[in-house]
Parts: C-alpha cells; structure tokens; sequence
C-alpha cells in the first residue's frame, strides 16, 4: 500500500490524523483510517477499504463519512455513503451509525 494522503483532524481526541492509502496495482481500491497519538502510543480508531472512494470528515459530532462508488452502476456519480462515528465519550473505536445511497454533485 501506497499513503496517498495524510490529513490532521480537529478532533475531540489525541492528535488524530485520516489517512489515505491506495493499493499497488489497483488504483480502485483505496483504504482509510483514522489513527491517534496520545503518550501510551498508536490507536487506529477505524479502518476501511472502499471501491474508487473518498473520505469526509465532519463534526458536531465528530464523524467520517466514506463515500464508495457503486460498481456496475450506470450512472458514475452514486455511491454508497457509510458514516461512521464515535458511540459515546467512552468509545476506543468508531462504529458503523448510517449507510445510505447518494449521488456525488
């Protein structure tokens, strides 16, 4: 795996960093995470693949949404959108909340 891009996160966590990568050899696969470092180490708080996607973070609250293009679908610009977030203060990990087609603008 290639790291595509690395992107800092105004997060309720550590320092929190989204991380893109791609697949070598497969352009289409593309993989996401969200990690943190705190003074005990590194926590990988969600890690995802997705066909020819993208990644958006959002807040109020603190969420990430991976948008995954539909395959064999005629029309390029739908995808499946998965939002994924922390439950509770508490939570080490995001979890899946909604998943739901849209169509990219």
């Amino acid at each position: 795996m290639n790291l595509k891009s690395k992107s800092a996160l105004l997060a309720p966590l550590a320092a929190s960093f989204l991380l893109s990568f791609d697949e070598d050899g497969n352009r289409d696969t593309k993989y996401f995470s969200v990690v943190t470092f705190s003074p005990g180490g590194l926590d990988i708080k969600l890690f995802v693949s997705a066909f020819s996607g993208k990644a958006e973070v959002l807040d109020n609250p603190f969420r990430v949404c991976i948008w995954e293009k539909l395959r064999e679908n005629p029309n390029p610009n739908r995808y499946k959108v998965t939002e994924y977030r922390l439950l509770n203060i508490n939570s080490t990990k995001f979890a899946k909340v909604q998943e739901e087609t849209k169509t990219s603008e």
